[in-house]
């Protein structure tokens, strides 16, 4: 999940390069208070999943005895006692496993990918986070009550060519991957605990087509006779403690959000930072980080990490009323961050600083991070069609569509509309505007971005316009804006 991380380290590149743009406001000379970071968590149940294939029905695996869609494989470990849905069909089994796409990290990106490093999570002040043990690594890094995986227990089995011709059965190991050659033939490799060593098989017959390919008879093959970039990189240590890592750390999307988010907050500085689940399974109004005030230095990194490491995934998606739980926690200006369902938590302070301290030229954020499937709806949020109802400067033209109450009317509404009548409007000044951005409102107003990974869109941004500065932004060669589709 490279691009994922890679996103939201350029979104933590545009918010602080967008903070230093008001450090002297053109009408005074007040240092701008302190940026406001919310990540909006989608900790739905399908965040849990092991899997995650693009174009299929949720990222599920396809189950190949069921021709429904919605039907498919969550999981491809049998169930550890870590938060994980207990419905025996979601888990691929022994049997399941031999659809050998779903261990190959081009067809299903969250698995092991042995180009990529895996690292533990970051730690903070009285939580180390070693590597994953690499014999029995545990499900999940923090929880102590969740199982552990014997990486050398049987995965599956399956019938080998030996070279006198004759066959036997292989046992897969459970710390096991699959690659393919230039020709699209397909590569076990076993990171055998017992042998210590990285054990090749070429997959030499497949029942099957399209994801109900599995392997039905493999045979070994050494590691001088393989093809160039089929062999890792890696020796068997390496490769034994890298997988060990991906499983405990990173095999679940959930695991690669917090990872992500983690490492974009130990390298923030003078902000404030809140999360909150879109099901209220973690709440966390906004904290200080690196942050100087009044001459005193608070952090409360760690405390963020805490709690971002320990919540659960459980839930529908109602993403849109998890924005809009956050455009009134901005726009009520309280230390109650409170979600729709009635759980509320306090914080310290609430978003916005008083006029002396330099609230007028503060920003606020929200960056929601979704596997992007929404599944409730509850249209009551009062927010109308505010991205195409023109009633401001912001909205309409490349933004409007004709449908109300969707994710990007709450965007819409807490950007257009003022969320504090008290302060002055120098968010936005002329230095500002010289920046070539267009985040131009300058009354205080929430910005959004959302990253929604394993997410295929329906728009190809390439044939439109991305010079904000043109009349013809956002449009395509017919001088026509976007058409939105209606599921947003």
């Amino acid at each position: 999940m490279v691009f994922l991380l890679s996103a939201i380290f350029l979104i933590g590149n545009v918010v602080r390069a967008q903070m230093d743009l008001a450090d002297e406001p053109l009408l005074a000379k007040i240092k701008p208070a302190p940026a406001n970071i919310m990540f909006l968590l989608d900790d739905s149940s399908s965040m849990t999943l092991e899997v995650l294939i693009k174009g299929a029905y949720e990222g599920r695996y396809p189950e190949p005895e069921n021709g429904s869609e919605e039907n498919g494989y969550f999981y491809i470990f049998d169930y550890l006692n870590d938060g994980a849905s207990t419905e025996s069909l979601r888990y691929m089994g022994t049997e399941g496993r031999k659809l050998w796409q779903s261990q190959y990290f081009d067809q299903n990106v969250m698995y092991y990918n042995p180009q990529a490093n895996y690292e533990p999570w970051p730690e903070y002040p009285g939580k180390k986070l070693g590597p994953a043990d690499t014999e029995y690594p545990k499900s999940h890094p923090t929880k102590s009550n969740v199982q552990t995986l014997d990486l050398d227990g049987e995965s599956f089995s399956v019938p080998i060519k030996k070279a006198d011709g004759t066959e036997s059965n292989l046992e897969v190991k459970h710390a096991h991957y699959f690659v393919t050659s230039e020709q699209g033939l397909p590569y076990l490799v076993v990171i055998d605990g017992g042998l210590k060593d990285l054990v090749y098989y070429r997959v030499v017959e497949i029942d099957g087509t399209g994801f109900k390919q599995k392997v039905t008879k493999v045979e070994k093959v050494k590691a001088d006779a393989l093809a160039e970039g089929l062999a890792s990189n890696r020796g068997y240590e390496e490769e034994r403690q890298n997988f060990a890592n991906w499983f405990t750390f990173h095999r679940r999307r959930q695991y690669v959000a917090i990872d992500s988010i983690a490492r974009v907050i130990k390298k923030l500085k003078g902000v404030r930072v809140g999360i909150l689940g879109i099901n209220g399974n973690i709440i966390v109004p906004l904290k200080p980080v690196n942050l100087w005030k009044d001459g005193i230095f608070v952090d409360e990194t760690g405390e963020l990490l805490r709690d971002l490491y320990a919540y659960d995934s459980e839930g529908t998606t109602p993403l849109r009323e998890g924005l809009n739980d956050v455009g009134r926690y901005y726009q009520s200006n309280t230390k109650i961050l409170e979600h729709f369902r009635g759980n509320r938590v306090a914080g310290d302070e609430p978003p916005f600083y008083s006029e002396a301290d330099g609230g007028a030229c503060q920003r606020s954020y929200t960056i929601i991070m979704t596997d992007g499937y929404y599944s409730y709806d509850k249209k009551e949020l009062g927010v109308g069609n505010a991205d195409g109802d023109n009633r401001s400067d912001y909205d309409g033209d490349f933004y409007a569509d004709t449908l109300e109450e969707t994710l990007a009317d709450v965007a819409m509404y807490y950007y257009e509309n003022d969320l504090s009548a008290i302060l002055e409007n120098r968010v936005c000044d002329s230095q500002h505007l010289q920046k070539r951005t267009p985040d131009t409102a300058p009354h205080q107003h929430m910005t959004t971005y959302a990253i929604a990974f394993g997410v295929s869109g329906t728009l190809n941004p390439n044939i439109f316009s991305n010079d904000w500065t043109s009349e013809n932004y956002l449009k395509d060669s017919n001088g026509d804006y976007p058409v939105w589709p209606t599921n947003i």
